[in-house]
């Protein structure tokens, strides 16, 4: 059956667009009014999504677009969100965290004295907050490190202020609910915000994967133990997702591990260099 949403976007691209719209044309002026390097993203992702962000505010003349975007912040901050989508909860794909809970944390605290752990593309930081409930729970919180980055400014100022909604705490397990407190926003709204004993242990770092720059400003460019870069290089072309998970091995401490997407698979050289230890769990060998 087909999606109506999908026949309203197809809609409004011919009437807005016309047959002859040239998109590379369109998608580079974005990228020049956004500061977003888009070149390694899919060209029908970013068509699909420019188009969704031209329906949502119903605008239906594209000088006006670009003119409005330079001048209007909210709007820019928009699309920028909308380019760079944000899905996130804790614990999100539950039986992977158990296998990383059980498996992957076990392991790497017996080979490493120290833990350094990189969430890549970490949206709201209800991912790298999950693995910080883990490593409280396993006692490892005093040797770990954990950094989340991502290119939102947006969904980071969010993850630093440690608030949440209902969508995105609804698979948390009940044990972690004493490291939240619960609000009351003023417009009813009930949020739920980390304790600051949680919020202090990871740091957030704007970063742009797609630009396959490393952390150098952090600290020195140091390697990792532990990689999370799940539903993410799904936006991009097989070009640059080849080139990530090169950079990502070579990111790793030998013995690291790199944790992707339970719909992911590593393509190209680096395939042949990790060591495949679960359907999403890859490791660089000692």
């Amino acid at each position: 059956m087909k999606n109506p949403e999908s026949n309203k976007m197809l809609d409004f691209q011919q009437l807005l667009l016309g047959p002859n719209i040239d998109f590379k044309e369109i998608i580079e002026k974005v990228q020049k009014i956004t500061n977003l390097k888009l070149d390694g993203y899919r060209e029908e992702y970013l068509t699909r999504r420019i188009i969704y962000h031209l329906s949502k505010n119903k605008i239906t003349n594209l000088n006006h677009y670009f003119e409005k975007l330079t001048k209007d912040k909210e709007l820019l901050d928009s699309l920028i969100d909308c380019l760079t989508v944000n899905v996130s909860s804790f614990f999100r794909d539950k039986s992977s965290f158990d296998y990383l809970q059980k498996k992957i944390l076990s392991y790497l605290s017996k080979q490493f004295s120290y833990l350094r752990i990189w969430s890549l593309g970490c949206s709201v930081g209800a991912e790298i907050y999950s693995i910080a409930f883990l490593l409280n729970s396993a006692g490892l919180m005093s040797r770990s490190e954990l950094i989340g980055s991502d290119n939102d400014s947006g969904a980071l100022n969010r993850a630093v202020s440690g608030m949440f909604n209902a969508s995105e705490i609804k698979n948390l397990p009940p044990k972690y609910a004493r490291f939240f407190t619960e609000l009351q926003k003023e417009n009813g709204q009930k949020v739920w915000m980390i304790n600051s004993s949680l919020k202090e242990v990871v740091t957030f770092i704007k970063h742009d994967l797609a630009s396959e720059a490393p952390l150098s400003g952090y600290r020195g460019m140091r390697k990792f133990h532990l990689l999370i870069c799940r539903n993410v290089v799904i936006y991009f072309s097989r070009e640059l997702k080849e080139k990530l998970y090169e950079l990502f091995y070579d990111w790793l401490e030998p013995g690291g591990i790199l944790f992707i997407g339970a719909n992911e698979s590593i393509i190209g050289p680096a395939r042949k260099k990790f060591e495949q230890i679960h359907n999403q769990f890859y490791r660089k060998p000692l």
